[in-house]
């Protein structure tokens, strides 16, 4: 059988950084985002072991497109539970190999698998690993996740069962379309011989201690690169931990490239900033950059539309101007973007003839009122305020 791969995404190379200088406190909680607590062989599962709302939450697929969990140092096996983009508990599972346990779930349940945590064992002990297990099925009030369930348990634990090697094949291909949409930039091989009985399922692979090594070191750098900024949004203040790198620079104004970070995703995006930007909101690039970004999480928006296809509906998160949040976001951005946080949304709508639109906004505000195209005849036109 033909082995189908999904190809790399090759991306731009990036001029130098430029970012404020980073506090090695900073650095090091971050990095430790993506490390696990090792659980002793005889230790107190109540009074040692994390409990799962202690742990952080990491995502599948990293800022890089890999999947790599940050395992401690001398660990034989883990502990882990996945969780769904709603954060809710999915399965608890053990596993000898953590990374190719997670990519095997990517593939069987991608719809199910968004972040992970764990705890890493020196060696298998089954009868701790059950307890382990026990103590966070306790923390999640006692509730069986569905990978555990009855129902769900064979979808979770066994390969995908096409019928045939041409369903499988077409499946595969499938798989592979669905997981480009998460910005996986990882080879993904099935498993040959499973295939040609017409299940699917991903080959296990082995990275080397070069590979391994380059890995670690990137995840390092990033963690160099990367500040954590808090920011208000009515009221409420927004955190995450942010890069921001100048790609191209003119002169009427900027493309920077960010990475943004939060415990359950990792994205990557592009902003353009006109020097008009700057002057109209008193702000530095970055000041703006992380102004923009905790909009971005305050509203819960889609973070990656790089592959998906962007619809009015859609805010393009992964290319986007300050023109876009201001029209999207309307007084709120406004006051958001010059550094203001102690007016609500409720009161910009109920106060708008004293918000900052006048004062502060330069952009079209245009709204469309009447509709076009073959529907126009079936549609009034608004009226005006003289009711012309």
């Amino acid at each position: 059988a033909t082995c189908h791969v999904l190809p790399h995404v090759r991306c731009n190379a990036r001029a130098p950084t430029r970012t404020r200088d980073n506090k090695a406190g900073i650095n090091r909680r971050y990095y430790a985002v993506h490390a696990s607590a090792l659980v002793k062989q005889g230790a107190d599962v109540q009074k040692d072991v994390p409990s799962l709302s202690s742990l952080p939450a990491v995502p599948f697929v990293n800022s890089r497109g890999r999947i790599f969990p940050n395992v401690a140092e001398g660990s034989g096996a883990h502990v882990f539970a996945v969780y769904d983009q709603f954060q809710n508990l999915q399965f608890i599972g053990f596993s000898k190999d953590l990374r190719n346990s997670l990519r095997t779930l990517l593939v069987r349940v991608p719809l199910y698998t968004f972040t992970f945590k764990h705890v890493d064992l020196p060696d298998i002990d089954q009868q701790l690993m059950m307890e382990i297990r026990q103590k966070w099925l306790d923390e999640n009030n006692g509730d069986i996740p569905p990978g555990l369930a009855p129902a769900g348990a064979d979808i979770w634990s066994k390969p995908i069962d096409c019928g045939n090697e041409m369903a499988a094949t077409q499946r595969w291909r499938a798989i592979l379309e669905d997981l480009s949409g998460r910005g996986i930039e990882e080879e993904l091989t099935y498993n040959e011989e499973l295939i040609k009985d017409g299940l699917v399922d991903v080959a296990h692979t082995h990275l080397s201690d070069e590979e391994r090594s380059a890995m670690e070191d990137a995840m390092e750098q990033q963690a160099g690169r990367l500040h954590e900024a808090t920011v208000v949004v009515e009221n409420t203040p927004v955190t995450f931990q942010l890069s921001v790198q100048e790609y191209m620079r003119s002169k009427g104004g900027v493309i920077l490239k960010c990475e943004l970070v939060t415990p359950d995703s990792e994205t990557t995006h592009t902003i353009v900033l006109a020097n008009s930007d700057l002057e109209q909101y008193g702000a530095t690039e970055e000041q703006l950059v992380e102004r923009c970004f905790a909009l971005l999480l305050h509203f819960s928006v889609n973070r990656d539309t790089k592959e998906k296809q962007i619809t009015t509906g859609t805010f393009p998160a992964s290319y986007f101007t300050i023109s876009n949040l201001e029209q999207w976001y309307g007084d709120l951005a406004v006051h958001t973007l010059g550094g203001r946080h102690d007016v609500s949304f409720e009161d910009v709508k109920l106060n708008g003839e004293l918000a900052l639109r006048g004062e502060m906004a330069t952009h079209w505000d245009w709204k469309r009122v009447d509709k076009y195209g073959p529907a126009a005849e079936a549609s009034e036109p608004a009226l005006g305020a003289d009711g012309l």
